[in-house]
């Protein structure tokens, strides 16, 4: 891929990173409410919806920050190359 493709790439998934892990923050905080250990247990499991949903924002997460990772690295390997010489 070109360098502006995974600049493009990057830009994007950095932006769906952010959003998705916001998203799932606030659902798991809504869905663990409660004073201690046996409120915020009942808490989930009458949440179990929002707290499966969030399980899966917390995945597509891992897989955005491996996506940037990669991206990035592309990016800055090819800008490496190019000053080197090699």
């Amino acid at each position: 891929m070109t360098r502006m493709t995974n600049a493009r790439v990057a830009g994007f998934t950095f932006l769906f990173y952010i959003a998705a892990g916001i998203t799932a923050m606030v659902l798991s905080g809504k869905a663990m409410l409660g004073e201690d250990i046996a409120s915020k247990l009942a808490s989930i499991a009458q949440h179990a919806s929002q707290v499966q949903l969030a399980a899966v924002l917390n995945l597509l997460c891992c897989f955005c920050a491996l996506v940037l990772g990669v991206t990035l690295y592309a990016i800055t390997r090819s800008r490496s190359r190019s000053r080197c010489g090699s």
